[in-house]
C-alpha cells in the first residue's frame, strides 16, 4: 500500500512540475478573448454609387455624372477614350473600437452583374475629407486611393463574396474607427464593354466589412 501511495505522490509531482513549465501553479488560465464587429453602409442612396467620367477631346470637355446605389466599376471606349470609365464608391460606417494589434479584417460583397472579367480594387478613398464631394473629386479619390484595401477577381457566378483586406486595409479599418471610411471601387482594366455591379446601400444585400480583434 505505502508502494502505491508513493507512486501517486510521485506522480502528481511530476504533473505539477510540468504545469509549472507553462505558468505558475494555482494562477488563472488567461487567453485573450476575440471580438467581432461590422462596418457597415448607411441605409442612405447616396452612401455608395458610381462616378461616370467621360473623357473629353479636350480636358475641358470633360464630363462626371454620379449615380446612386449601384456600386459599379466599368469601362466603354470611344475612339480611344474613356468613355465612360466608371468608378464605383461606398462610406462604411466603423464602429469605435481598440484593437491589441492590427485587426482581421474581411470585405463581403453581393455581385449582382457582370459582362467580361474586369478584377477589383478597392481604394482607401482618402481624398475625400467632406461628404458630399464633387463628382470629379470622388471620381479621382476612388482611382487614386491609397492604400488598396483588397483585390479580387470578377466570378462567374453572381453572388455574396468574401476577400481579405490586405495588411494595410486592416490598418486603415483600425485607424478609422469611430469614422467613415470611403472606399473606391475600381477595375484598373481597359477592355472596351467590361462592367461589374455590385449592391450597395439601400439594397436587400448591402456589403460590409468584418473586423476581427483581440
Amino acid at each position: 500500500m505505502s508502494f502505491n501511495k508513493t507512486a501517486l505522490a510521485l506522480t502528481a509531482l511530476a504533473i505539477a512540475m510540468m504545469v509549472g513549465c507553462n505558468q505558475p501553479i494555482g494562477m488563472p488560465d488567461v487567453h485573450a478573448a476575440s471580438t467581432t464587429i461590422y462596418c457597415t453602409v448607411a441605409d442612405v442612396e447616396s452612401y455608395s454609387g458610381h462616378v461616370d467620367w467621360y473623357k473629353g477631346v479636350m480636358p475641358i470637355w470633360d464630363d462626371y455624372e454620379r449615380y446612386s446605389p449601384m456600386i459599379t466599376r466599368a469601362y466603354d471606349e470611344t475612339d480611344g477614350r474613356a468613355y465612360p470609365r466608371k468608378n464605383g464608391f461606398c462610406i462604411f460606417d466603423v464602429p469605435d473600437f481598440e484593437p491589441n494589434g492590427a485587426p482581421t479584417c474581411t470585405l463581403y460583397y453581393y455581385q449582382n452583374a457582370h459582362s467580361g472579367t474586369p478584377d477589383l480594387v478597392v481604394t482607401h478613398a482618402d481624398q475625400v475629407s467632406s461628404w458630399p464631394c464633387s463628382d470629379n473629386t470622388l471620381f479621382w479619390a476612388a482611382w487614386n486611393g491609397d492604400p488598396i484595401l483588397a483585390t479580387d477577381s470578377t466570378h462567374a457566378s453572381n453572388g455574396w463574396y468574401k476577400v481579405p483586406l490586405t495588411g494595410e486595409g486592416n490598418s486603415v479599418v483600425a485607424a478609422c474607427a469611430d469614422q467613415t471610411l470611403h472606399a473606391g471601387w475600381i477595375c484598373p482594366d481597359s477592355v472596351d464593354g467590361t462592367y461589374t455591379e455590385v449592391c450597395g446601400a439601400t439594397s436587400d444585400y448591402p456589403p460590409y466589412i468584418k473586423v476581427v480583434y483581440d
